[in-house]
């Protein structure tokens, strides 16, 4: 199971350890390849330059809409565990975007697979996540009133879907 960049992770796991993978769930994932650009890379230099919060406003923007916003407590302390990432961690996190494509391992999964999108997510917006659905054999799709970070901004509905496809 893996969210974003958790996901393109799982996928990756998935493709290349079929045995070991009994059902996928992934929701919004990024896998690199044609999603990957020099803005990437100039964002990972820019976090080991000045920091995760002067980036935060704007991520935030994009990943965790202000209609999913609802409990402002929990935003805050979400936010605040954002600008307390690592700053070197978060670069590495975005080379190692840059440098990857699981686009060529997609048809190479075995297992049951569920793929999730947010209908509210600008950066995995449906019509991308959905061809990825496609992409994988027998995979189900499903869109779910959520933003990027599903479990998070919509966490009642992900565990709705997540749960019985676990447990099938």
């Amino acid at each position: 199971v893996g969210t974003a960049l958790g996901g393109g992770v799982a996928i990756a796991f998935a493709a290349r350890h079929p045995a070991r993978v009994g059902r996928l769930v992934v929701s919004s994932p990024a896998c690199g390849g044609s999603e990957v650009n020099t803005r990437q890379l100039e964002r990972a230099a820019g976090f080991e330059k000045d920091g995760v919060r002067p980036y935060a406003d704007q991520s935030l923007a994009l990943s965790y809409p202000k209609k999913y916003r609802t409990d402002r407590a929990k935003f805050e302390e979400y936010r605040n565990r954002w600008i307390c990432n690592d700053p070197e961690s978060f670069a590495a996190h975005g080379r190692m975007l840059a440098n990857m494509n699981e686009s060529v391992n997609f048809g190479k999964i075995a297992c049951p697979a569920l793929v999730l999108s947010g209908t509210d997510d600008p950066l995995r917006t449906p019509e991308s996540v959905k061809a990825i659905a496609d992409a994988i054999p027998d995979a189900q799709y499903r869109e779910l009133s959520a933003g990027h970070f599903l479990p998070v901004t919509s966490p009642d509905v992900w565990t709705e879907n997540v749960l019985p496809f676990l447990a099938g």
